[in-house]
């Protein structure tokens, strides 16, 4: 009965220790190398480590980032722009910051303009009249307007 019991144990070791090899696979990523660029992705996320298409702008497993399987997925997916230089990507990628910069500037630009409209309807209820004193308070609100959504440089031009 002590040998079986003591190869059930020595069963249970590998097995932690096989578990422990899993664990530490799981951890380890691949790291982004620039040369990467030349096959039509890059990386992004807080650490560089999310691989980039930046031709179909799709995010791609961190296994994407193996040569073998990033010059396949270029060749498969992307089989046009096989001859296109280095340059053309690092284009590409460039416009694609430049638009996620924008998309910020928007969503920042329509924040204002509601902030700048909660001001108008703030004055009009200071007021206390009927709505028709919109038409009079217009002409003040739009300089809290632009001094919100512009800046202080327009309200004084």
């Amino acid at each position: 009965m002590g040998k079986y019991s003591k190869g059930k144990a020595d069963h249970n070791l590998e097995h932690s220790k096989n578990k422990g090899a899993k664990d530490e696979l799981k951890i380890k990523r691949r790291k982004y190398d620039p040369q990467y660029i030349s096959l039509g992705f890059t990386a992004v996320g807080p650490d560089d480590d999310q691989p980039f298409c930046v031709v179909c702008l799709q995010k791609l497993l961190n296994e994407s980032m193996k040569p073998a399987k990033s010059k396949n997925n270029f060749t498969t997916m992307q089989s046009e722009l096989t001859s296109k230089p280095k340059e053309y990507f690092e284009m590409q990628k460039e416009l694609y910051l430049k638009q996620k910069g924008q998309l910020m500037f928007c969503t920042t630009l329509n924040e204002k303009v509601i902030s700048a409209s909660y001001l108008v309807s703030l004055r009009i209820a200071y007021s206390k009249n009927p709505h028709t004193i919109a038409e009079e308070l217009i002409l003040s609100s739009s300089f809290d307007m632009c001094e919100v959504v512009l800046g202080m440089e327009t309200v004084i031009k």
